[in-house]
């Protein structure tokens, strides 16, 4: 037999089952009911609630009624995600980035493609170098350009390299500042030459004798044996004198330079001189 609850105000509840039952289709449940003159409160505290929806349980706290429930999706989300709740974009775009939302809610990051300038730490320049082209400061920013040689070096420039070397058939100034007596030839020094080379008739030795009617000659021979390869002759006393004949180096080595007076009495002098 059927036990009829007590439903007299005061009374417990015991053994009653208490069913909401709602044909509401909008995203919200919200309201109130009196049982036995006490009200219950019932609300959703968790956010949407379909009240269809499967997995919901309802949880008492003094005369409160409140929801808590797991929401699923069947069909999908759509839109874009791209804005806090104040409005404002919880994403955004830096130097040269782009973000594109799109409507299934894929958010696309990317970064265009420019020329980034000297102080953004790039070098401003568009064009490609060639061979042997670096970037060097022009005190706004970069320009392209290659090394230059100095007196005495070769550079080599090729993809992807710069050779930086002695230029053996660089110009050469060498001090001698020394005398040779009467016909007496005598080794003033030794030059080097890291290659075979023509010299110019331009290459200048300053020499002369002591006296106006002196014949001085200064020649340039293979070291300690062979014959004269070049010869600057000058008569007169102390003064320039270009290339006499000769000047065909015909291998890397050390070569002497000699000295001597070939006419007359006096002293011949040589104070230096420049291969070109």
């Amino acid at each position: 037999m059927a036990r009829t609850p007590d439903r007299s105000p005061g009374a417990m509840i015991e053994d009653e089952e208490i069913r909401f039952v709602s044909n509401a289709t909008g995203p919200t449940v919200a309201g109130a009911f009196n049982y036995n003159g006490t009200e219950f409160v019932m609300r959703d505290a968790v956010g949407t609630f379909n009240p269809r929806s499967s997995a919901s349980a309802f949880t008492t706290s003094g005369t409160s009624v409140e929801t808590s429930f797991t929401a699923s999706f069947p069909a999908g989300l759509s839109g874009s995600l791209t804005r806090l709740a104040d409005g404002t974009s919880y994403l955004i775009a830096g130097t040269n980035v782009t973000i594109t939302s799109s409507s299934n809610g894929s958010i696309t990051i990317s970064s265009t493609h420019g020329i980034v300038g000297a102080l953004d730490g790039g070098t401003g320049l568009s064009a490609l170098p060639s061979n042997g082209q670096i970037a060097i400061g022009n005190g706004s920013g970069y320009t392209l350009s290659t090394l230059t040689a100095g007196q005495g070096i070769a550079v080599t420039s090729s993809s992807g390299s710069i050779s930086i070397s002695a230029n053996g058939n660089a110009p050469q100034s060498i001090v001698l500042n020394d005398t040779a007596t009467g016909t007496t030839p005598k080794v003033m020094g030794s030059v080097y030459f890291a290659s075979a080379r023509t010299l110019s008739a331009s290459s200048t030795a300053f020499m002369g004798g002591s006296l106006v009617g002196d014949v001085s000659c200064l020649q340039l021979a293979p070291e300690s044996s062979g014959s004269a390869i070049a010869t600057w002759q000058k008569t007169g006393t102390l003064g320039s004198q270009t290339l006499t004949s000769g000047g065909t180096v015909s291998a890397a080595g050390w070569y002497d330079l000699v000295l001597q007076c070939t006419s007359g009495s006096g002293v011949a002098f040589c104070k230096g001189l420049y291969l070109i």
